[in-house]
């Protein structure tokens, strides 16, 4: 339904300082996770969930950048802590058994969510996929669910204005 109300015009990317949109994605095992089991207003199935600050790497596994800034930012990710932050990577329109293979093969320790068909991506204003090819986007949610980072063509040259972002979150 929401695809339907979706078009190409309407969609504007986030900016630091905007709502972030509320998401859902699936993990690898099928199961839905949304965004606001973690950051904003808490579902009504889950009012007791605590509220933390949110990183999501929309990525594509075609991304002609990635050993240059996924080995950088995923260490980087896994020093943040976990009482205050969760960080996942986004598979943006990718074959979940070619997702599970590529965690396999690289031991990934971050998560990994399945954003089927880009409706996350849209959601966020990224609707072209294909410039995920290219570069991966990154979105930083605080724990009140609103975007205090967003950069939609990430770099391993990005990484420091990041930590400085989650710096001010402690």
């Amino acid at each position: 339904m929401i695809m339907a109300l979706l078009s190409p015009a309407s969609l504007v990317a986030v900016s630091e300082g905007s709502e972030a949109p509320s998401v859902m994605f699936r993990t690898l095992e099928n199961e839905m996770v949304f965004s606001r089991d973690f950051v904003g207003e808490p579902r009504i199935l889950k009012p007791e969930e605590p509220r933390v600050n949110l990183v999501l790497i929309f990525f594509r596994t075609s991304d002609s950048q990635l050993n240059d800034w996924m080995p950088l930012l995923l260490s980087e990710l896994q020093r943040l802590n976990k009482s205050k932050f969760r960080a996942f990577l986004v598979a943006v329109d990718e074959n979940p058994d070619e997702i599970r293979s590529f965690q396999n093969n690289h031991r990934l320790a971050v998560p990994v969510l399945l954003d089927k068909f880009g409706a996350a991506s849209e959601l966020f204003g990224m609707a072209d996929i294909s410039a995920f090819n290219k570069a991966p986007a990154l979105v930083l949610i605080d724990k009140t669910g609103n975007v205090l980072y967003f950069n939609s063509h990430f770099s391993s040259m990005d990484i420091s204005d990041l930590l400085m972002k989650t710096a001010s979150l402690y």
